[in-house]
């Protein structure tokens, strides 16, 4: 259940950056996450289409590293895409 928690703050902190750097779709994405979460590339490939599905590229490429991070707590490390 926390993960789905942590899968809209991901939607829209990445909905925010896109609209800061006038980012109209989103075709990279590197994330850190606490490796006992569930968040995986496909999982949030999975979420992101359906919370922010006109901000994704259909082949966007998603790349998710664990490390000992807080529960609850996303890295956003970059994101490419198209302006």
């Amino acid at each position: 259940m926390h993960d789905t928690f942590l899968f809209k703050r991901i939607s829209d902190n990445l909905a925010a950056l896109c609209e800061k750097e006038k980012i109209k779709e989103i075709t990279k994405v590197y994330i850190t996450v606490n490796p006992d979460s569930h968040v995986t590339e496909d999982t949030l490939r999975t979420e992101l289409q359906s919370n922010i599905h006109t901000l994704i590229d259909k082949n966007i490429e998603i790349i998710v590293r664990n490390k000992e991070l807080e529960e609850m707590t996303a890295i956003i490390h970059r994101v490419e895409g198209k302006k």
